[in-house]
């Protein structure tokens, strides 16, 4: 993916500015970790949105913290098992998908009906549509949306987060893609065994939390 997933990026740094620059750079090192490539070329397949310069610079806080050897490790273990088992999404595929249409208010309006939820923050969730299913984050020159659509994660009730994931499915139905789920991670269970700067937090479910 373009960024790299959330559940993987929460676990290998700590955050230091705005995330998507920290996904970016993992997705990158993800990429050439085991492959005979540059970082440009890496991020030039990736078509990652983010300046060349500033990629490289997180990349570097990487290299030189102390957490670096585990963090690498948890690399090569993702990177080994992507190459042996793959992935159920076609990433490119998705990054050319076109979601200009997505979540028109009519669907949203639905959701919230039948989900009981509130209606605010369209925009924000159409955000957050985007980036679960092309794991690109989409450009907004309104930080605040973005900030918002980042967040909407702690919104989500089970019942939203499911009607939402099926929309997303009918979307990519829609769109010819009929064979792959809206959104997949890799196994956490590859950090077995490895220090790495945040502990744990992959295991907290959110949509769990709003049953209790």
């Amino acid at each position: 993916p373009t960024l790299v997933w959330p559940q993987f990026s929460r676990r290998l740094a700590e955050p230091s500015g705005p995330s998507g620059v920290l996904r970016a750079a993992l997705s990158v090192g993800l990429l050439v970790t085991g492959n005979n490539i540059t970082t440009d070329e890496a991020m030039t397949m990736l078509k990652c949105p983010i300046k060349n310069s500033t990629v490289i610079a997180s990349l570097r806080n990487q290299y030189e913290s102390t957490d670096w050897p585990s963090v690498r490790d948890a690399l090569y273990r993702t990177a080994d098992y992507l190459r042996v088992y793959g992935s159920p999404i076609d990433y490119q595929r998705r990054r050319d998908l076109d979601v200009r249409d997505i979540l028109p208010e009519s669907n949203w309006l639905t959701i919230c009906e039948e989900t009981n939820s509130r209606s605010e923050g369209l925009e924000a969730v159409r955000l957050f549509l985007v980036e679960r299913l092309n794991a690109v984050s989409p450009a907004s020159r309104d930080k605040r949306l973005t900030a918002a659509a980042a967040r909407i994660s702690i919104r989500l009730t089970p019942e939203l987060h499911d009607a939402l994931m099926n929309y997303a499915v009918q979307f990519l139905d829609e769109h010819g893609i009929a064979d792959e789920p809206p959104q997949w991670f890799p196994p956490t269970e590859l950090f077995a065994g490895l220090a790495l700067p945040r502990t744990g937090t992959e295991s907290i479910d959110v949509i769990e939390l709003h049953r209790v």
